[in-house]
């Protein structure tokens, strides 16, 4: 089990660096891409658009892309591989017993499928409200 978690700590720590200096990669070009289309825009494109705003947005959506670049990316490539090397691990060293749990596989599936349905159900409500009293505070401002 140590060499396990040895493996699993020097993984996890090369995933995190390598997507790290991807994102960042990725953000640093897009920001480039973003300022060339910028010289590339008229005059008159910048008389309907504030350009104290430009710069915030920029950074927003290259932080945005970041975050998915690294994180996102990042724990769904992890997790698929855990899944299959989780999988892999449990018919070699103990395939009788592995065979029974997943009998109690559709049933855990079925429980996750009505987890997320609810969980997404809520945060629609709970962005439905979000949105309804930013517009009474905007209102009252």
């Amino acid at each position: 089990m140590v060499y396990v978690a040895i493996l699993a700590f020097v993984a996890s720590a090369i995933y995190i660096s390598t997507f790290s200096v991807f994102s960042e990669s990725v953000s640093y070009k897009l920001k480039i891409e973003y300022f060339r289309a910028a010289l590339s825009k008229d005059a008159a494109f910048y008389d309907e658009q504030n350009p104290n705003e430009m710069a915030s947005k920029i950074n927003k959506e290259a932080q945005a892309i970041r975050k998915g670049c690294s994180e996102k990316l990042g724990v769904i490539n992890m997790s698929v591989w855990t899944f299959l090397l989780g999988f892999v691990a449990a018919f070699t060293f103990g395939w009788k017993f592995s065979l029974i749990l997943l009998g109690g596989l559709p049933f855990i599936a079925c429980v996750g499928v009505g987890w997320g349905i609810s969980m997404e159900s809520g945060a629609t409500a709970q962005m439905k409200a979000y949105a309804q009293s930013a517009g009474y505070a905007e209102q009252a401002l």
